[in-house]
């Protein structure tokens, strides 16, 4: 973390666009709740795997496809939530206004505040991830692990650290 963050209130707006672009996501989803054919396949995956019958789709069946990484959230949701659709919708759209707080700490590292909250709004009003925010796809919580990768390689790179 970066030491002008620690204590200052850029905090403040951050969260505010996280949680914006989680009611946004949250809004879209009635218009397009249904699950893909790859978003059936995740979430039997991750119920398979939260229930110990495996990485699989059918039981007794090795599926090595797909990632497993992204199934295992949505097992894991619906321990909660018991819904498995709902929580492959709710791992998708966490991820999406997750995606918010690298996106903008990368950019302030490498150009300003004032671009990072300009690339913050551009993001939350971009069709692309508006569309796949809050489907049963991989895209919002690969596109958060790529932003979080490239902001610690770059902080790395910058101080040595993480």
């Amino acid at each position: 973390m970066l030491p002008e963050f620690k204590t200052s209130r850029v905090w403040i707006p951050i969260t505010f666009y996280a949680l914006l672009a989680f009611a946004l996501s949250a809004w879209l989803l009635q218009f397009n709740y249904f699950m893909t054919p790859d978003g059936v396949h995740y979430a039997r995956m991750g119920e398979n795997l939260i229930r110990g019958k495996g990485v699989g789709i059918n039981p007794g069946e090795p599926y090595v496809d797909r990632n497993p990484f992204y199934p295992f959230l949505i097992g894991v949701t619906d321990l909660f939530v018991q819904n498995l659709e709902l929580s492959g919708h709710l791992v998708s759209m966490t991820a999406f206004a997750l995606t918010i707080i690298p996106l903008f700490l990368l950019v302030s590292q490498i150009y300003s505040r004032a671009a990072a909250y300009w690339t913050v709004i551009l993001y939350l009003t971009f069709e692309f991830f508006l569309y796949y925010s809050n489907q049963v796809l991989t895209e919002p919580l690969f596109t958060f692990l790529i932003i979080t990768f490239l902001f610690c390689r770059l902080n790395c790179l910058l101080h040595s650290t993480i």
